[in-house]
């Protein structure tokens, strides 16, 4: 009985969608154009390559030697396997849902438990730094706009702190990796390309479903909540009390928007990867976030 309601809801909102693309044709193609423009000019420029760099890098034994040289310090610290590193570091460079991908990767090739997969995810959500100070600096001064990206950085870091009992490091042994780098080049190319055309859908369908309920405050939070680009550019056209557009970039920072939540539970959908561990991390996180917002409330 259950499933039958289930999929009742489902049919209904499917007809409703369809009815609703038939009568806004106009508003539906230029939210398609607008979010092929932002995948475009924004998205795939700063992804693709990261990808492809990420993946040679791992062929090229990257976290191996990460491992091997810095496992005594992540171990201290997060109770984590050394090759978590190179997620970290690639996650500041390129954003997410990047880390997902990387995490991945190195999971499949048995550098990581799933339970340090789980947990690294969780404190490696992180957006591009370039991208995040050129999206608040539109609402916010750019001594403020900092102070939010590295209280990001922070609060990911004492999440990673506080989860560290979570982890499980692993016992495999790791040995080198031989591939050809030639062969390691086009498989990179071809697996980037497959994650961005998912990105591009995913940013497509949450654009289309987010519809105006006529106020400027809601549109804005709610925007915030299925998109980062978009829920922070609209941010930026609001008068509010400096400190709640604080505290609303602090939740759109943080949580990162369920389109990338969608994107991220695509790319981990086949592995072992405890996703509802990791959203409640991400809850945990948003705590640290908003007591850290304080300080830019102050200086605000």
């Amino acid at each position: 009985m259950k499933r039958k309601i289930y999929l009742i809801c489902l049919y209904t909102l499917f007809l409703i969608l369809i009815i609703y693309l038939f009568i806004n044709k106009t508003i539906v193609t230029a939210n398609i154009t607008s979010s092929l423009i932002l995948f475009i000019t924004k998205v795939f420029p700063s992804l693709f390559p990261m990808f492809i760099i990420s993946d040679l890098l791992i062929s090229l034994n990257l976290p191996y030697y990460l491992n091997k040289y810095t496992s005594k310090i992540t171990k201290f610290l997060f109770n984590i396997e050394g090759s978590s590193t190179y997620i970290f570091i690639m996650s500041l460079l390129s954003g997410t849902p990047s880390n997902a991908l990387i995490t991945k990767e190195l999971l499949n090739k048995n550098y990581l438990s799933k339970e340090s997969a789980t947990t690294i995810l969780s404190y490696t959500l992180l957006s591009n730094p370039l991208f995040l100070y050129t999206m608040l600096t539109m609402s916010f001064t750019p001594k403020i706009s900092l102070i939010l990206i590295l209280n990001n950085y922070l609060a990911n870091i004492i999440l990673g702190i506080i989860i560290r009992k979570q982890n499980k490091p692993s016992t495999y042994h790791i040995t080198l990796n031989k591939s050809k780098l030639s062969t390691s080049f086009i498989s990179a190319i071809t697996k980037s390309i497959q994650t961005l055309l998912m990105i591009l859908g995913t940013i497509i369908c949450f654009n289309l479903i987010n519809i105006s309920t006529g106020n400027e405050l809601l549109n804005t939070f709610i925007s915030c909540l299925l998109e980062i680009t978009g829920g922070l550019s609209l941010l930026s056209t609001i008068t509010i009390n400096i400190s709640l557009k604080i505290i609303i970039a602090t939740i759109t920072i943080s949580l990162t928007g369920l389109c990338i939540h969608t994107q991220i539970k695509s790319i981990i959908a086949d592995t072992s990867i405890n996703y509802p561990l990791f959203l409640k991390n991400r809850l945990l996180h948003l705590v640290i976030n908003l007591i850290l917002s304080i300080i830019p409330i102050i200086v605000a």
